[in-house]
């Protein structure tokens, strides 16, 4: 895994758009966009704004990460995209709890589930070779 924060010289992109972790979020971050586009107008703007920040705030992370040198100040951002699946989990809890959707949500579970495993795959994957 490369944390270079230099454009590859093979794809003419920044390292971390070739991520697998950063690519789910973007995928996470469509399905938002859509799934926000069926709840109810009038009931579910404060909902339809929190999960739309919290999705992007997964990526814009990753990247922001991807950028710093040290190895604590990357896993403090890819600390805090976790932070953003967790969030988006509990957002995700309300749109059932409150019936704002009748779609079925799974795949959106699965989809966080997995990135939150990237992400912590990620963040110890720099804790142990932080000194390399």
């Amino acid at each position: 895994m490369q944390t270079e924060t230099q454009m590859s010289p093979k794809t003419g992109r920044f390292e971390f758009q070739n991520w697998p972790v950063y690519q789910k979020a973007l995928e996470f971050v469509e399905e938002v966009y859509r799934l926000c586009e069926s709840l109810p107008r009038d009931s579910a703007t404060g909902i339809r704004d929190q999960l739309r920040r919290a999705a992007q705030s997964i990526p814009l992370n990753i990247a922001e990460g991807s950028s710093r040198y040290g190895y604590k100040d990357k896993t403090n951002f890819l600390r805090v995209a976790r932070g953003s699946v967790f969030e988006c989990v509990a957002i995700l809890d309300l749109v059932q709890r409150l019936r704002l959707s009748s779609k079925d949500l799974t795949g959106h579970y699965k989809l966080l589930e997995t990135i939150g495993r990237m992400l912590s795959g990620l963040i110890n994957w720099l804790n142990k070779n932080r000194g390399n």
